[in-house]
């Protein structure tokens, strides 16, 4: 995959290549001096340890169990991370994810249901814009949806503000 440049340290068999496959009709829509993606495949350690697409840098690492996780699941994550990168550099993708109302609806949650950035993250993660987009990509380009959130916090983070009379 010339347009994306792996470096596996997961010490795991990790194949990327269907998933690429799939993926090249969309490397046309990110300028060319964009790529290649830079790709650190990493061994996930726990629910906790989870893929991530820096938007600075344009770094995606990739964590994931080959023994534990199927092919088509590893694939779906890959495809939601490279959804992230797809909206970070093709402006109408952007636009939509990205935006001054984004920045507006997270000020409102994290004012209304007084959390902090990692409390926001974990309650509302895929009812954010770019997760929302990325959940849909990748489900459409690998057929299947994988929740990757189980919302674990969420019942203990909303009830310690409101059920306990903090709010």
């Amino acid at each position: 995959m010339a347009y994306i440049q792996v470096k596996n340290k997961s010490g795991q068999k990790v194949d990327l290549s269907n998933v690429g496959q799939k993926l090249k009709p969309f490397f046309g829509l990110v300028p060319k001096d964009k790529y290649p993606i830079k790709v650190t495949i990493l061994k996930k350690k726990g629910h906790f340890d989870r893929s991530t697409f820096d938007l600075g840098s344009s770094q995606l690492v990739f964590k994931c169990d080959t023994d534990k996780q199927p092919q088509e699941e590893i694939e779906w994550v890959f495809a939601h991370e490279f959804a992230h990168f797809l909206c970070l550099h093709n402006p109408e993708l952007k636009k939509t994810t990205l935006s001054k109302e984004y920045d507006a609806l997270q000020w409102i949650l994290r004012k209304v249901f007084r959390v902090n950035d990692t409390q926001l993250q974990e309650v509302f993660h895929d009812f954010l814009p770019p997760e929302v987009f990325a959940n849909g990509f990748a489900t459409m380009l690998v057929g299947k949806f994988y929740k990757r959130h189980s919302y674990k916090l969420v019942y203990q983070t909303l009830k310690a503000k409101f059920v306990n009379g903090k709010k």
